[in-house]
Parts: structure tokens; sequence; C-alpha cells
């Protein structure tokens, strides 16, 4: 309403439209304080839009994919020389995921490699997540605002050390607030081919570090200057203790501008780095494939968020 009055002071005719309820394949459900988005009937329509010889790949499914499925790649094999085109798929499955889903982001970073020339396995493992997401496809992802309105930026990285051809998978989780879930999140493969795990696990939280700088400056732009060091949960307890000490290793010189990166912004005060255990890194499941039990609890806090107790439990138990 005063923005509404203010804005009358500039404006000569301005009328009061209804509260938005869906946006571009966006439903947005509104509930006082929290906002809900899913795309139930956008998911939907992925299915109509289907033959009816490629809908009946489409099963039940509570989880996208097997820990121990093999997503085969086209240079790897010779006996399937037929390749199909699944690029049309994979773009309707990245909006969905992109937009509401990212609990499935590392599985569809799988399957969308060579989705132009996808062998048999690929294209199997694509109506597989797509089945995953038309089983579950009432989750939503909530976004809460605590009442004091105070925002509090915190994230979680991790990487998968030597995923398909040698190269690591890196994942992280941005969230400002808890009871809420993140404002973004990335699960990408790495360019290069980290030699250990531990450098795969400092290569994450460099760009996770890159990313809270972005978002440090745009909040304090917004009126909510963080004052205090914005937390990064890790589950390598060596990367840990390497920066605590201030360590130089041998086997890590090549990344050295990286790990320079990191450690200006704990000097500074922009980051603080804190261990968790694996089973509590909700980015666990933005780097690789995990079983039924492990996703759904990983599942929970992508999209719905932390409880502040039970996250300060976690950490308290991990260390």
């Amino acid at each position: 309403d005063e923005f509404m009055e203010e804005m009358k002071l500039h404006v000569r005719d301005i009328k009061r439209f209804e509260e938005a309820k869906k946006y571009l394949g966006v439903e947005i459900v509104k509930s006082y304080d929290t906002v809900y988005l899913k795309q139930e009937n956008y998911i939907k329509d992925i299915i109509k839009n289907l033959t009816k010889s490629e809908q009946e790949f489409i099963k039940n499914r509570e989880y996208p994919l097997n820990p121990n499925y093999k997503i085969t790649d086209i240079m790897d094999i010779e006996e399937e020389t037929e390749t199909l085109n699944i690029l049309s798929l994979i773009g309707k499955l990245r909006y969905v995921i992109d937009c509401t889903r990212i609990d499935a982001m590392a599985t569809l970073g799988m399957v969308s490699e060579h989705a132009t020339e996808a062998t048999y396995s690929q294209v199997s493992a694509a109506f597989k997540l797509l089945s995953f997401l038309y089983t579950t496809r009432v989750l939503s992802l909530k976004l809460h605002s605590n009442r004091e309105n105070d925002l509090t930026l915190f994230a979680f990285c991790d990487a998968s050390h030597n995923v398909g051809n040698g190269k690591s998978r890196l994942g992280g989780v941005f969230y400002l607030s808890y009871e809420s879930g993140p404002i973004s999140c990335y699960s990408k493969k790495d360019i290069a081919v980290s030699n250990s795990a531990m450098e795969a696990e400092v290569r994450s939280i460099e760009r996770t570090v890159r990313q809270i700088i972005i978002y440090r400056e745009l909040l304090e732009e917004l009126g909510h200057k963080q004052l205090e060091p914005t937390i990064i949960y890790t589950d390598s307890e060596a990367s840990v203790k390497f920066f605590k000490h201030y360590r130089n290793s041998k086997k890590l010189r090549h990344i050295m501008k990286l790990i320079h990166t990191i450690r200006v912004a704990i000097n500074d005060r922009i980051i603080k780095l804190v261990y968790i255990k694996t089973e509590y890194n909700v980015a666990d499941i933005l780097t690789k494939l995990l079983g039924k039990k492990d996703f759904n609890r990983l599942q929970e806090w992508i999209l719905y968020g932390y409880n502040e107790m039970h996250l300060k439990y976690y950490v308290k138990e991990s260390n």
C-alpha cells in the first residue's frame, strides 16, 4: 500500500492487479509469508506431448537414478552405433529443474551430455528422470522470509572426484534464510582434471567464494549488509584444516591462485569454512547419483531449507 501511494505521486494512472498465480509455466502459491513455486501442469504438458510409444517409458519413480546406473558415453561404446537426438526433451527438463526442481540438477547434468548424439542408455536415463519428475510433480520449491526480515547468507559446497572422464562435478547451494529453499545453486562438471579429492574440493570452495562475493555486494545495496563472515559448510575436513593452519603443499602448487582467493576471503572476513559431515551436506545431492534414502533426506533440505537448531546440531555432531 505504501508503494502504491508513493507511485501515485509520480504516475497519473495506476491500477492494482491481482497477485500473480502463474508465470511462464511456474505456478505460484502464496501462504502468509511463504511462497511455493511448482510446475505440476508444465510437467503434465511434457507427458502429453510425447508419442504413445514414448509415454510407455513413463513409470512410477521416487528418485532419479540408481547410483550404479551407467550412463554410457557414445565415445566409450562400439555396439551402439545408432544415436538419437533428445535435445528437445533435455531442454524441457532443464527448464523444470532450473526453476523449481533443483533436487535433480546433478542427474540432468550427467544425462544432458551429448544430447544430440545420445546412446540408448542416455535416452533411458532421460525418461527415468522425466518419470521421477512426473511421479513427484506435486513437490515445490519453498521461499520463506522470517518475521524479522533478517537475511543471512550461508552456503554449502561439495565435489565428487573423478566423475566420468576424470573431471569432477562441483556443487554449491546458497541460502538467505532458514526454513526456506535456496536462492541459487550450481551443479557443474569442472573444466580441469583434479589430481586429488582435496583439489576438487578446493575448486568447489573457490567457485562458491566468487559467488558469495557477488551476493554480499548485492545484499549491501539492498540494505542487508552482512556484518559477519558468510559460512561455507563443506564435508572436506582436509580443506578446512588446510586453510585454518595456512599450510602449503607441493601437490597444490598448480592451483595456488584458487588457494590465494580463498585465503584472502578468509582474512578479509568475507567467508568462514565450517566442517559438516557428508550426510548433512545438502550440496552432495548436486554432485553425484544417490540412493533413495540419501536422496530423500537431502531433497527435503534443498527444496524446503534447514531448521536453524537442527543445522547447529549437525555441525556440533560433525565436530
